[in-house]
């Protein structure tokens, strides 16, 4: 594909600002500090920002991965969801939310 008409386009790294037309501060003029933008976390944030998660080795996660295919292939896999529910609410992190 050519491309004829590029005055459009503009490059990368190319601001558009002439650097011969650049505002430059006297020597010596000092501006009173800008405000700086602020963050601020909620306690919830605060205790979700602590919680580690303890993740198994990478080959231990890889015989789990495999086997729950071999599983979903099989077509044995099953899900209790009762006992998924009864994990997270269990979890440290979901008391650590109520709390």
């Amino acid at each position: 594909m050519k491309i004829d008409d590029v005055r459009g386009l503009v490059s990368i790294g190319q601001t558009g600002l002439d650097p011969k037309k650049a505002k430059v501060d006297a020597p010596g003029k000092t501006e009173a500090p800008a405000e700086s933008d602020k963050v601020e976390l909620s306690s919830q944030a605060q205790t979700l920002h602590g919680i580690t998660v303890e993740r198994p080795d990478p080959a231990a996660r890889a015989a789990m991965v495999e086997e729950l295919k071999r599983q979903v292939e099989a077509g044995t896999l099953s899900i209790n969801p009762d006992k998924i529910a009864e994990s997270l609410a269990d979890s440290p992190a979901l008391s650590d939310l109520q709390a």
